[in-house]
């Protein structure tokens, strides 16, 4: 039986994003002020893992609820994934747009932040 052995860092990146993830579930206000620090790599591996999930989860309802094989299912995943990227990317940009005529000057990453935290419960329970 083969085991994929897991490296340490790896272990411990998915230790933080469960952990955030529990956070913005249960106490979102708290788990924002403690992220307001994030540095741009951790949020867009959050992101990367948040999609990852929301992608496979839905591949498989895909595949229970709409006939087409496994070539449906692959189609709704690509297309969960890239549409889910482009989405959160334009969404953020968007937003920030109503932020900056708003009077808010943090930058646009602290909005693409809000935003990608801020739909932890969309991505998580779909």
């Amino acid at each position: 039986m083969f085991i994929f052995p897991l490296s340490p860092s790896l272990i411990c990146m998915i230790d933080t994003i469960v952990t955030k993830v529990k956070g913005f579930l249960i106490s979102p206000v708290a788990t924002f002020q403690q992220s307001r620090d994030d540095e741009t790599r951790t949020v867009l591996t959050y992101l990367a893992a948040l999609l990852l999930f929301d992608s496979v989860i839905t591949a498989i309802i895909a595949a229970i609820m709409i006939p087409g094989g496994i070539s449906t299912t692959v189609l709704v995943f690509v297309m969960m994934l890239i549409g889910g990227i482009i989405f959160t990317l334009v969404g953020s940009a968007w937003l920030h747009l109503w932020v900056y005529l708003l009077g808010g000057r943090k930058g646009i990453m602290q909005t693409f932040k809000a935003v990608v935290y801020g739909n932890t419960p969309r991505f998580i329970l779909g």
